[in-house]
């Protein structure tokens, strides 16, 4: 890499991605669109264009972990990278889209970029994109260490959690829930997909990812749901329970605060748990629920 204006400028070469397959839904047409859009404006060194693909309030956290929170700061970066990187053309490719719900998807990819002198660099990322109005807006941007050197930080502090790699489910009489876990992004991250079928007459999708934080050195976790919520977390260890002080948005609006815990009981059954709840300040009930693994009987073993 070519010192830090380069590493922080990388994650948003990552937001430039091109799709390698034909788009399947009207999302994906007008997501493309909107990348296309990007990379032509990266490559002219187009300071406003480039701000004008992302929401007001957009966050980036770059490959060593520091943010940038709206657009006065990305267009701070952005001026500094823009010059760093003149010349430069910018390739990238998604690896995974999931919409989440019509007005949010969730990107994961990688880049290349080629400088004059014909050298490359290559870099991962995660991205969050909604939807407001017609429009396809990037909200929250993380990019991901090289591939390189994921099996000695990220996947390695990560490996604690590999047991929730796998398939889940919890059958009860108010509602059920059906939990799928697997790596992405070369095991930089992990990823559980929850569905919850309830009385609603639509079902409620989540999708978490656990990373690991090298700044601050812990797990974090991001999640989003299917009606619009957003949150996250850090997590702490303490024998075979894992505890995170969330903070979050409801879908309308409301700001939500819990403390969450998995607790690891046998290598085909957890318990997670959810206390100190609140709505806008109010408390709510708290929630205590056992998954156990598909197809398997509990059998002990330790994580």
């Amino acid at each position: 890499m070519r010192g830090s204006v380069l590493t922080a400028a990388f994650g948003f070469a990552g937001l430039a991605v091109v799709f390698t397959h034909a788009p399947a839904t009207d999302d994906e047409k007008a997501i493309q669109a909107k990348l296309d859009s990007y990379v032509a404006a990266f490559n002219k060194g187009d300071l406003n264009g480039l701000l004008d693909h992302f929401a007001t309030d957009a966050d980036y956290i770059n490959d060593s972990g520091k943010q940038y929170r709206g657009k006065a700061a990305l267009a701070e970066l952005f001026k500094r990278a823009l010059a760093d990187l003149k010349g430069s053309a910018l390739k990238a490719t998604i690896t995974s889209l999931h919409l989440v719900r019509p007005e949010v998807a969730v990107a994961d990819g990688s880049t290349e970029l080629t400088a004059p002198d014909g050298t490359t660099d290559n870099g991962r990322f995660t991205a969050v994109w909604t939807k407001a109005g017609d429009k396809w807006l990037l909200c929250s941007i993380h990019d991901l260490p090289e591939s390189a050197a994921a099996p000695d930080s990220a996947t390695r502090q990560l490996q604690q959690l590999k047991w929730l790699v796998g398939d889940w489910t919890h059958e009860g009489p108010d509602f059920s829930v059906q939990i799928s876990g697997r790596w992405t992004l070369n095991k930089s991250f992990l990823m559980l997909e929850y569905t919850v079928k309830g009385k609603d007459p639509e079902d409620l999708v989540v999708v978490q990812y656990f990373g690991w934080d090298p700044t601050d050195e812990v797990i974090h976790s991001w999640f989003f749901d299917s009606k619009g919520g957003f949150g996250g977390g850090d997590w702490a260890r303490e024998g075979n329970i894992w505890t995170a002080d969330w903070e979050g948005v409801l879908s309308e609006g409301q700001t939500a605060s819990s403390v969450s815990s998995l607790k690891f009981i046998d290598n085909n059954s957890f318990l997670f748990r959810s206390i100190d709840r609140e709505v806008d300040g109010v408390p709510v009930d708290d929630v205590e629920v056992k998954f156990v693994r598909k197809g398997q009987a509990s059998k002990g073993g330790a994580p």
